[in-house]
């Protein structure tokens, strides 16, 4: 049986995009997860009242380490969980999607960002900003925090 490189190339691009696809979407029903109230703050107490979120693109954070094809691909999964959030969250009426303010947040000074972020918050009209951002994350990181996640919340194991 005789193999053209070409198409394993092509099965291992497609594969890799898939996979990163996959993270991402795991990691956006993290996120929504953590949106929940915390254990023993379902009351309200200690919780402010927001009116409104401004909802920002999911950006990817840069890694020296990837290699361009990989920058690629996790701008590409991206777009993709921005897309979701968007689906998820239209219907809220608390939630306000801002777009193309993510460069205004690429600043190395953690209080520029804040500002920045805090002025996002004040031309929309929105009392809290929520910024979403993803790393590189390799299956086995992922297996992990998903195992982790689902043991801790298993009763009979603590």
């Amino acid at each position: 049986m005789k193999i053209i490189p070409d198409r394993n190339v092509k099965m291992q691009r497609d594969s890799r995009i898939a996979g990163c696809i996959f993270v991402l979407l795991t990691a956006v029903l993290f996120l929504l997860a953590g949106c929940a109230a915390p254990a023993g703050k379902e009351d309200g107490g200690d919780i402010v009242a927001i009116d409104c979120v401004a909802v920002l693109p999911v950006t990817p954070l840069q890694e020296a380490s990837l290699s361009g094809q990989d920058m690629a691909a996790l701008q590409q999964g991206s777009a993709y969980a921005t897309r979701v959030m968007a689906g998820e969250l239209a219907n809220n009426p608390k939630v306000q999607l801002v777009g193309g303010d993510e460069e205004m947040l690429d600043v190395t000074g953690s209080r520029e960002r804040l500002e920045r972020l805090v002025a996002i918050g004040e031309r929309s009209g929105c009392q809290a900003v929520l910024l979403t951002s993803f790393r590189w994350i390799t299956v086995e990181e992922l297996v992990r925090q998903a195992l982790e996640e689902r043991l801790a919340a298993c009763p009979y194991l603590k």
